[in-house]
């Protein structure tokens, strides 16, 4: 368990260190082509994580609330993470066959922002899943490093990156703490205030109007 925290706090510390600006993801927005597209459009607008993204399918839009309502579990047998069975103390406490998301927090709805909506509306009134162009995650990284490698951007740009700029986005836009949890699917709203508390934007914001 302290191995897997470390690891974590580590991917953590890189996402922070490699925070894009608005310009800088419109600049990659703009070099995607064909199933580039919704793919780095999802992840730049909605912050989901990887294991999410490839799970996304065509039901968990609902295009008149503008929501994207990602479950806590469904059926696959796609992935190998998906198909094997978690044991604990001799106890199943995930069968084979279902993802779940990673806390129970991460069952959320996200609103599709108008930036997203017309890819979106493109992409599945042709698929019914995301999973059609990216079957895995290392799929989605190497998509994420063909594009990011275009742009001529120097920062160590992964998937991660897009969740933790638009925590970083929404703080700038003066969302506070527990909007940002809420529409990242954290366990603890204490990960959205590190990104209110690092928001540059948002400092500058402040000392405009109070200086």
């Amino acid at each position: 368990m302290a191995l897997n925290g470390k690891i974590g706090n580590k991917l953590g510390a890189k996402t922070k260190l490699n925070l894009l600006n608005e310009e800088e993801i419109r600049r990659i927005l703009d070099g995607c082509k064909g199933d580039q597209k919704p793919v780095i459009h999802t992840l730049a607008f909605t912050g989901m994580r990887v294991s999410e993204l490839i799970h996304m399918r065509k039901d968990w839009v609902d295009w008149e609330a503008g929501l994207i309502r990602i479950p806590e579990s469904q059926p696959c047998d796609s992935h190998f993470e998906c198909r094997r069975e978690v044991k604990r103390r001799g106890r199943i406490i995930k069968r084979g066959g279902v993802w779940r998301v990673k806390v129970p927090e991460a069952a959320r709805g996200v609103p599709v922002l108008p930036e997203l909506r017309p890819v979106l509306e493109d992409f599945f009134s042709r698929h019914e899943s995301i999973g059609e162009v990216v079957k895995g995650r290392e799929e989605v990284w190497g998509m994420v490093k063909a594009v990011t490698a275009k742009s001529g951007i120097q920062k160590r740009i992964f998937p991660h990156v897009f969740r933790g700029s638009l925590a970083s986005l929404l703080a700038g836009k003066d969302f506070d703490a527990l909007s940002i949890q809420g529409f990242m699917g954290w366990k603890s709203v204490k990960t959205a205030d590190e990104y209110v508390r690092i928001s540059p934007e948002r400092l500058k914001r402040i000392v405009e109007k109070k200086w």
